[in-house]
C-alpha cells in the first residue's frame, strides 16, 4: 500500500517537492509550486483528451456511417498526433507532457477505421491498422533516429497551418449559405 501511495505521489511531486512538503512542510515554496501545478495541469489534459472525440465514434456507430468525414483529414491528424507523441516518448519527456496524445491517437485511429469499414473498404481499415501499428512499434522502438522523429514532429507546424486555413476557408465561404439560398428561394416567389 506503502509503494501504491509513493508511485500516486510521485505523479504529482518530484522527490525534492516531497521533502519540501511533507518533510520541512515548505507548502509555499515556488520551484515546487510551479513543477506541481504543471504536473496537475499536464495529467487534467490527459483526463479531459481520453473522451475528446468518443461522442464522434458513438455517432459514427450509431448511424454505421463516416459520411461527411474526410478521411484524408482524419489522417493528417493522426499524423500530428503519432509524430509528437513519438517524439516525446523516445525524447524521455515526462508523460504528463505528450500522454494525451496517446488517448487521442487512439480515437483518430478508431475513427479512421470506423471511417473506412463504413465506407465499404474494410480490407483496407485491416490493412491499414496493421501498418500503422509497424511504423508505430518501430517509431517508438529506438531504430527509429531521433532526428528522423524529430522532423516528423516539426512538419506538424505546416500541417496544423495548413488544416485550419482549410477549416477557415470553409467557414468563410459557408457562413451566409442558408440566408443565400432564402433570399433567392423569396425572389422566385
Amino acid at each position: 500500500m506503502a509503494q501504491y501511495i509513493k508511485k500516486v505521489t510521485l505523479l504529482l511531486f518530484t522527490q525534492e517537492c516531497i521533502k519540501e512538503y511533507f518533510d520541512k512542510f515548505n507548502f509555499f515554496h515556488v520551484g515546487c509550486f510551479k513543477i506541481t501545478l504543471s504536473k496537475t495541469l499536464g495529467l487534467g489534459i490527459i483526463g479531459g483528451s481520453f473522451l475528446v472525440k468518443v461522442p464522434q465514434i458513438i455517432k459514427i456507430l450509431k448511424n454505421k456511417s463516416g459520411e461527411g468525414i474526410n478521411i484524408f483529414s482524419v489522417l493528417l491528424d493522426l499524423f500530428a498526433i503519432t509524430a509528437m507523441s513519438s517524439y516525446s516518448f523516445c525524447s524521455r519527456f515526462p508523460f504528463s507532457a505528450w500522454g494525451d496524445g496517446v488517448f487521442l491517437g487512439l480515437q483518430t485511429l478508431i475513427i479512421a477505421i470506423l471511417v473506412m469499414h463504413y465506407n465499404g473498404d474494410t480490407a483496407k481499415a485491416i490493412a491499414f491498422l496493421s501498418a500503422y501499428i509497424a511504423v508505430i512499434s518501430t517509431a517508438n522502438s529506438g531504430l527509429t533516429p531521433i532526428s528522423v522523429l524529430w522532423a516528423c514532429q516539426a512538419m506538424n507546424i505546416p500541417i496544423v497551418l495548413m488544416t485550419n486555413a482549410v477549416i477557415v476557408t470553409q467557414l468563410l465561404y459557408y457562413w451566409n449559405v442558408d440566408v443565400k439560398n432564402k433570399e433567392k428561394i423569396k425572389k422566385k416567389s
